[in-house]
């Protein structure tokens, strides 16, 4: 496992600022993201773990739906950094905000 540190030529893969930020924004959290847009998320101290995996492959959907599925399993976390996460901005050519990528993930209870 490479560590990354300010200043560092190359900054980290994407999924890996992630894990980081579930694992510091929900205390107790364990974080992973996998290949074709995988994240697992394990939260032992409540006995809970989720894993969220994008149909198509396309990462830029799989953390926005893994921090909707965290705030419907934990109520409202005010943590900044998580709620980026959850609403990234969508860019132009340009480099300008045109819109922001919002998940529509509902869990369901299929225990029963």
């Amino acid at each position: 496992m490479t560590i990354w540190r300010l200043g560092d030529q190359q900054p980290p893969e994407p999924q890996r600022i992630t894990d980081t930020v579930v694992m510091r924004s929900v205390p107790g959290a364990v974080a992973k993201g996998g290949a074709e847009a995988l994240r697992a998320i394990a939260l032992p101290d409540r006995g809970l773990g989720v894993a969220v995996r994008v149909e198509d492959g396309a990462f830029r959907a799989v953390d926005p739906a893994a921090a909707d599925v965290l705030l419907q399993l934990l109520g409202e976390i005010d943590e900044p950094a998580l709620e980026a996460i959850r609403r990234p901005p969508l860019l132009n050519a340009s480099e300008e905000i045109v819109g922001e990528l919002v998940s529509d993930v509902r869990l369901v209870n299929r225990s029963t």
